[in-house]
């Protein structure tokens, strides 16, 4: 399992993650690469900004692993000052005192001090065979760093120095004036790797877990713990070392510190040149606006004379028969406005009593629509009544036609029975 972890704006991915490796892990591998003492804390930024602090003994596989959720390793800056003031102190301790001292930053300072210069693989191997794969690439290395690190290779002896870019300090080398390891409290720790890629490199994950450095070993078994002790190794033969070591790193603080205040004293020097610079441009500024109201005196002089007053009097006075002029003409204008706006309010009364008649019209020509096509539908109905009156009429005249003539069956029937009756009569008479 890997986490993304940015540290000073560049990302870097920690691999080989096991479900007991905590945050306080993560803090000490990123404190050890970054080589900088301090407090740290990390950070977990969510997608719409919220920042939540980790707490050192939470598990790195219950946090969010999403590529929206971003992890950032903070060095707390109120602690700096008493971090370098108990480091310089470290300095002037004895190798027992060292041997005793339990503090993160001092380690950090420690191994990042006696490490290489080189931006390749660094492996640093404790008494139980656990390790601290940290792996940097040599193109982020800052020019700053590097006149830094040439600096103290002056000072500092280069015996640690591995040529073959294979750097392995082990328990049993004595090269290294100093040399620490991290030993574990109760059990065996999983080696926790980082390896630092660009920002555009960070999605295909697969090829980073395959650029990973051989140096690193296989993850341990077993319960992990997130407390480090650190231990100075071989004391009694690495003292000589040790004394001349501490000796050049007072010498190169107290070089430091006096550097710091020369360039504070020339900074200083630097801003009052820049303010007297400042104030004696000003005084020549000064001198030539007095000296060019001095030769522009006289030809101001000629120019308001006693003709060039009278000249301006005249003007002004033609100035102030214009202004009255036109003061009048505004007021005039000023009166025609006003005329006309209660014109424009007349009209748009007139104009409004118009739209409202309109309206109105409009309102009855609605009413005479609906009246009209009411009565278009009555003159249809009583057309439909006619229609069918006729249509009855029609029917009724077939019906008496029909009724006629069977009456003048019926009759012409009733003649021929009388006739046969008649003559019946007459021959039964005649019998």
């Amino acid at each position: 399992m890997d986490l993304r972890v940015y540290v000073d704006g560049v990302a870097r991915i920690i691999c080989d993650l096991t479900p007991t490796t905590t945050v306080h892990d993560i803090i000490i591998a990123l404190a050890q690469y970054k080589g900088k003492a301090g407090r740290y804390s990390l950070i977990e930024r969510a997608p719409d900004g919220a920042q939540r602090t980790l707490s050192p003994h939470e598990l790195t596989h219950e946090l969010i692993h999403h590529p929206d959720w971003t992890y950032i390793l903070r060095q707390n800056p109120d602690l700096s000052q008493k971090q370098k003031r108990s480091k310089s102190l470290d300095g002037r301790k004895t190798p027992i005192q060292q041997q005793s001292t339990v503090e993160i930053p001092s380690a950090v300072t420690s191994s990042s001090s006696s490490s290489s210069t080189s931006g390749h693989f660094r492996t640093v191997y404790n008494n139980n065979n656990g390790s601290a794969t940290l792996s940097s690439s040599s193109s982020s290395i800052k020019s700053s760093e590097k006149k830094k690190r040439s600096h103290l290779r002056h000072i500092f002896p280069s015996e640690n120095i591995n040529n073959n870019n294979n750097n392995h300090l082990n328990s049993s080398d004595s090269s290294p004036p100093v040399s620490f390891f991290i030993e574990k409290k109760r059990s065996s720790r999983t080696p926790v790797q980082i390896i630092e890629q660009d920002l555009g490199t960070l999605d295909n994950q697969h090829a980073t877990r395959r650029s990973r450095p051989k140096s690193a070993l296989s993850s341990s078994s077993g319960n992990e713990s997130s407390a480090f002790r650190i231990v100075h190794h071989n004391p009694n033969n690495n003292a000589a070392h040790l004394q001349q070591q501490q000796q050049q790193y007072i010498a190169l603080l107290k070089m430091l510190k006096s550097q710091e205040i020369q360039v504070e004293q020339q900074q200083k020097e630097l801003n009052e040149k820049q303010k007297e610079i400042a104030h004696r441009e000003q005084d020549i500024h000064l001198i030539d606006h007095d000296s060019q109201l001095t030769t522009d005196c006289p030809v101001y002089s000629e120019e308001y004379s006693k003709n060039e007053l009278d000249k301006e009097f005249d003007y002004e006075r033609k100035l102030h028969s214009n202004y009255e002029h036109l003061q009048d003409q505004i007021t005039r204008c000023s009166t025609t406005i006003e005329q006309k706006r209660q014109l424009q309010e007349q009209i748009q009364s007139n104009i409004e009593q118009i739209h409202n008649d309109v309206e109105q019209i409009q309102k009855t020509i609605l009413h005479e629509k609906k009246d009209l096509n009411q009565y278009q539908h009555d003159l249809e109905r009583c057309t439909t009544s006619l229609t069918q009156q006729e249509d009855l009429v029609h029917v009724l005249t077939q019906h008496n036609d029909e009724i006629e003539r069977i009456i003048q069956e019926r009759r012409q029937q009733i003649n021929n029975l009388e006739n046969e009756l008649i003559k019946l009569d007459d021959m039964l008479i005649n019998t």
